[in-house]
């Protein structure tokens, strides 16, 4: 069985399910928006999406031979009981796919001359409601704390220029709308001032030298069989 936490609309389940066509592949997620949208385009007979809590998995223990996990830990402040419960029902050498993204790798010049103290005050403002932009760096501890050998860290940079700046345009314009959403945590930021910063997000792909980058660290860990490290 695989299993992909945290599925959305499920495109990825459905990749899983095209690449696996002999395993049974799950989608999980508490949105049930998500989930309809994800089933009601399902052609796969081996692909399903249930509802489910990530702390408390529908599935037997050790029954699990891969469990994927795409940018879920940032929103999970409970990540260690998270991956407790991943570790309960993966299958001996069953392996665990995490992809998480980190503030850390995000590049963007020319820079908004407020861009750097909004960023700080952003950060603290989304960790208080439970979203942790560090996440990415922190998983490989995370998963070795929870008994798993962790087999292979890699960071996938996501890289835009001004020749080519359609992700990137739609990357800043979220985050220049998510100002609006934590407008109140920035103090030292007038409305005024947060409004321009708003602004020059919304146009900083239009500059003849923009480059944006970000990146994801992947993690893969394996569940031992009698706990021998291999590494």
């Amino acid at each position: 069985m695989i299993v992909d936490l945290g599925c959305g609309t499920g495109s990825f389940t459905k990749v899983l399910g095209r690449r696996f066509p002999d395993r049974s592949v799950i989608g999980l997620d508490t949105n049930e928006g998500f989930l309809e949208h994800a089933a009601s385009g399902n052609r796969s007979a081996n692909v399903s999406f249930v509802s489910g809590d990530v702390t408390r998995l529908p599935t037997e223990d050790g029954t699990v031979a891969l469990a994927f996990i795409r940018f879920l830990f940032q929103h999970v402040p409970e990540a260690p009981s998270v991956v407790a419960e991943m570790h309960r029902v993966l299958r001996p050498a069953g392996l665990v796919v995490s992809i998480e993204t980190d503030w850390g790798g995000q590049l963007l010049h020319p820079e908004p001359p407020l861009l750097e103290s909004a960023a700080r005050h952003w950060s603290m403002s989304l960790a208080a409601n439970g979203v942790d932009v560090y996440i990415g760096r922190k998983m490989p501890g995370i998963l070795r704390e929870a008994g798993l050998t962790v087999c292979d860290v890699r960071i996938e940079a996501d890289v835009s220029t001004y020749d080519e700046p359609a992700s990137a345009r739609t990357k800043l314009s979220a985050r220049a709308l998510m100002l609006d959403q934590v407008r109140d945590s920035l103090p030292r930021l007038s409305p005024e001032a947060t409004s321009k910063l708003k602004e020059q997000l919304l146009v900083a792909h239009t500059h003849p030298q923009f480059f944006f980058s970000e990146y994801r660290v992947v993690t893969t860990a394996r569940l031992d069989d009698h706990g021998v490290d291999y590494e």
